[in-house]
């Protein structure tokens, strides 16, 4: 299976390889995929590390020759914090926009490099962690406030509810699976919502049924969430 990563600001990934296919992610410059199956224009792609699967277009996609997904991951020094952060080809005066929470490898003076791949970054970049305090953690999320829901979406112009929380994770280091029910396995639980702490997760489900919401909690009776909008 070939290693690439997301070449454009946002991919739209679709759960069958057709424009008119439902959007069930989308996936940010920067990230990882495994390139399965082509079909026509499309490749099907297991995002890692969530492993999240869907069809993306090829075109979007910049094939690596490195054989482990791990070693492009020690990679990514950084994560763009920015509405938008503008990266300019070093040899043309093209340029892109990406949102918050795009990857970005091997920074150094301004410049991203991945196996000979150059890009000249103008933005504000947050250096990658393997852990943060909770209040970088809900200052990340407050960046959203009245972003938009959108099914699949992860950037500003539009989010769902467990990409927002994903993308607001992964800007301070720790990285979540895509969906809400995925996230709800990871970590501990509590018995009450009185022994939550801020940056915890609060997960929502009809009784007897899957999760099917995901907010930040603030405090014991408060949490940040996109529904309908970032609030």
């Amino acid at each position: 299976m070939t290693i690439g990563i997301i070449n454009t600001g946002a991919s739209a990934q679709r759960k069958t390889p057709d424009h008119r296919s439902e959007m069930i992610n989308q996936l940010l410059f920067g990230e990882i995929v495994l390139v399965g199956e082509e079909k026509g224009e499309w490749s099907k792609v297991e995002c890692y590390p969530d492993q999240y699967e869907g069809f993306v277009l090829s075109a979007h996609i910049r094939k690596l020759s490195a054989e482990n997904p791990e070693e492009v991951l020690g990679n990514n020094t950084h994560i763009s914090s920015d509405w938008v952060s503008v990266l300019s080809g070093k040899e043309s005066l093209s340029t892109m926009l990406i949102p918050p929470g795009s990857r970005l490898y091997n920074i150094r003076d301004a410049h991203f490099e991945l196996e000979g791949w150059q890009q000249k970054i103008t933005g504000k970049l947050l250096e990658y962690q393997t852990e943060s305090a909770a209040e970088f953690l809900i200052a990340n999320a407050f960046r959203f406030l009245n972003t938009p829901y959108l099914w699949g979406g992860k950037t500003p112009f539009g989010m769902d509810c467990s990409g927002f929380i994903q993308v607001v994770f992964r800007m301070s280091g720790i990285e979540l699976p895509r969906d809400a029910w995925q996230q709800a396995e990871i970590g501990a639980g509590v018995d009450f919502v009185e022994e939550s702490i801020p940056g915890d997760l609060a997960f929502f489900g009809e009784e007897n049924q899957s999760i099917n919401h995901v907010g930040l909690i603030l405090s014991s009776n408060s949490i940040i969430h996109c529904s309908r909008k970032v609030k």
